[in-house]
């Protein structure tokens, strides 16, 4: 497997391995997604947008939480 480097961050990134350089977070965690749902206090009468919704890991949890 051969290294490439990025032209913005001259660093070097593996094959299927995601850039940062766009900000990009995945975020997969159990634990850590179902705090972030305890600490927004949502109900199910609230609506819930999720930008950039990804794998939909955050998504899932979300849809349990309002009961859809």
């Amino acid at each position: 497997m051969t290294k490439r480097i990025h032209k913005y961050g001259r660093k070097k990134l593996s094959n299927g391995e995601p850039p940062n350089y766009l900000g990009q977070h995945l975020l997969h965690h159990k634990p850590i997604i179902n705090e972030m749902v305890k600490q927004a206090n949502i109900s199910k009468e609230d609506s819930v947008l999720e930008l950039g919704a990804g794998e939909g890991a955050l998504t899932t949890i979300l849809s349990k939480k309002l009961g859809e």
